[in-house]
This record gives C-alpha cells, sequence and structure tokens, in this order.
C-alpha cells in the first residue's frame, strides 16, 4: 500500500482562493444583512436661558423660648421668585441643589408642611411635603425635582411674568433644642430647554 499524499501546487492556490472568495461574499452578505441608514432632522436655537432667582436663601428662625410646654411653632412660609432673563423658553424647571445651614436639630426638627410652585400662568403644582428640611436636601440633592411635573412647556417664558416656590415649615420643639437659632435655606434651580 503506498502513501500518496500529494497535492500539486494548483489544487493548493486554487481552494486557498476558493476559501478566500467563500469568505469575502459571507462578510459582503452579512454586512448588507446588518447595515442600514437613516434621515434625522434636528433644529438648533441660538440664545440663552438667564435664571434670576430671589431671593436665593431664606431663613427660618427657631423661637426663643423653647422652655415648659410650648407647642410646636407656627408655620413660617417664604417664598422664592423665579424668571427668565433670556432669550429662549425654559421647558423644564427643576430644583437641582437644596443646601442647609445651621444647627443640626434645626435641621431634623423643621418639618415641610408646605411646598408649592405657582406657574407665572397661576397653576399651582404641589411637591412633596411632611418630611424634614434634612430629608428634602438629601432627596433633591440626589435627583432634581422637576417643578411642573413635567406637565407645562413653557414653564417660563423669556423676560415673562415671575414663577413663584412656596416653602413652609414647622419646628417641631421635642427635637429642637436651639433657641433662637437660625436656619438657611439654600436653592439651587436648573433650567432648560
Amino acid at each position: 500500500m503506498s502513501n500518496n499524499n500529494t497535492m500539486s501546487r494548483r489544487k493548493l492556490l486554487g481552494g486557498v482562493a476558493l476559501v478566500g472568495a467563500a469568505s469575502a461574499g459571507a462578510g459582503a452578505g452579512t454586512y448588507a444583512y446588518i447595515s442600514d441608514d437613516g434621515e434625522a432632522a434636528f433644529s438648533f436655537q441660538a440664545g440663552s436661558i438667564i435664571l434670576k432667582i430671589n431671593p436665593e436663601t431664606v431663613g427660618f428662625t427657631s423661637s426663643s423660648d423653647t422652655s415648659g410646654d410650648q407647642d410646636d411653632g407656627d408655620e413660617m412660609i417664604e417664598e422664592i421668585a423665579l424668571s427668565n432673563h433670556g432669550t429662549l423658553d425654559a421647558n423644564v424647571l427643576q430644583l437641582s441643589n437644596l443646601g442647609l445651614s445651621g444647627p443640626q436639630d434645626l435641621r431634623a426638627g423643621a418639618t415641610v408642611t408646605t411646598f408649592e410652585f405657582t406657574a407665572p400662568d397661576e397653576t399651582t403644582f404641589d411637591l412633596p411635603t411632611d418630611q424634614s428640611l434634612a430629608e428634602l436636601e438629601s432627596s433633591v440633592n440626589n435627583s432634581p425635582l422637576s417643578l411642573d411635573n413635567g406637565e407645562m412647556e413653557p414653564v417660563l417664558e423669556p423676560m415673562g411674568d415671575v414663577g413663584t416656590l412656596r416653602i413652609g415649615i414647622t419646628y417641631d420643639y421635642e427635637v429642637v433644642t436651639t433657641n433662637g437659632g437660625m436656619l438657611e435655606v439654600d436653592f439651587g434651580f436648573t433650567a432648560s430647554q
């Protein structure tokens, strides 16, 4: 029995050429199968949104007499006016940052009782209440809070009327031990198209 495993050069080159052609055909077919093209329309506007906040910081003062059987404090309400002095509509308006400064017991003992945004068209949007200012700070700083629940467009028009954020708190004098202390709240907002 003889072992004749020789292959001619012509057969070898033909086989390599056949494998190369098959690979190229498979690659082209795969490319045609998975490729696609399309068109999208975009529009760009030049302009600005300049958000004016008045005031940027509000303060809540605790009672100077917390001795004895004093009832919890009366509600203290502050208002922040928001307006757009730019040239583009502000279609998205968010409370994006809330900073607290003051004694820790005031932060923990201040319960948010009123929290609402009134748009320039007088539509009022209720925001979350029944939490401490410290809890609200943590919540807002982790996830910005939409002031209009995504329901209005635009929220603030350029050089238009003012929107108002109202926040009211009461102090729980079983938690608050600071006499006559001041809790300051800094507000940061984000506006975009």
